[in-house]
């Protein structure tokens, strides 16, 4: 008898329910409910988590800032080092060319791989300037989309965004203004919301997370109504 044995290959996937939980929970464990999502505010209540940027590794180094992402291993950022032991990092992110908004989501992003455990699983090694290096590609897709994922909820957590909604309408340039992001993040918000509503008739809730951010919303709604207030009388008075 000729015994066959199988292999039998694990089938990964992107874990976005995870990965949106997850952004909520910090948002609702160490945020300071305010608008935009302040990452300088959450990162500060965690003592293992720290922030440099490019032009201040630069000085340290002395190299120029543009330099500094053969260090990390990314143009935009990264994590500059990891130690598993203590499970403490440093996010380094560029400063100099790098937009408001694309600093803010590159900080997002290290978050996302930081919660969601990504570096915990290479090998339990120390990380010291460079991407997440995995030697099975599919599985660094996944990590990346992920982290990808939770940089989005977590900027723009659909419950607060919703909240907003509700009460004045919200377009790409105004989510954009109100949640600290990109035009191109905005837009893929929208429409990604339009989907849960459109063809599944849902959206994802969290009554915590709403409670937590209700003078938020309400501030954003009353600055909006004044100045749509102004502008009506503005027309009215031409």
């Amino acid at each position: 008898m000729i015994l066959i044995k199988e292999t039998i290959k694990t089938v990964l996937s992107v874990n976005y329910e995870a990965s949106q939980k997850i952004a909520w929970e910090v948002l609702k464990k160490y945020a300071d409910y305010k608008l935009p999502i302040s990452l300088g505010e959450i990162i500060k209540k965690i003592p293992n988590i720290h922030l440099m940027t490019y032009s201040k590794i630069a000085a340290l180094y002395g190299c120029k800032p543009n330099e500094v992402s053969d260090i990390t291993g990314s143009e935009d950022g990264g994590i500059l080092w990891y130690r598993p032991s203590k499970n403490d990092c440093v996010i380094a992110y560029d400063d100099v060319s790098c937009s408001i908004q694309r600093q803010r989501f590159t900080v997002a992003h290290e978050l996302g791989h930081f919660f969601l455990g990504h570096y915990k699983f290479k090998n339990n090694s120390e990380i010291i300037g460079g991407k997440l290096e995995l030697s099975d590609r599919d599985s660094y897709s996944i990590y990346e989309q992920e982290a990808n994922y939770f940089a989005k909820r977590l900027l723009v957590p659909i419950p607060v965004l919703m909240d907003v909604h509700e009460q004045i309408p919200v377009d790409s340039y105004l989510l954009a203004c109100v949640f600290g992001v990109s035009l191109q993040c905005s837009e893929y918000t929208i429409g990604n919301v339009n989907k849960l509503v459109d063809i599944y008739h849902f959206y994802p809730h969290d009554a915590e997370l709403s409670l937590k951010y209700r003078s938020a919303v309400n501030e954003i709604v009353d600055r909006y109504r004044v100045l749509d207030l102004l502008t009506i009388n503005k027309n009215i008075a031409k």
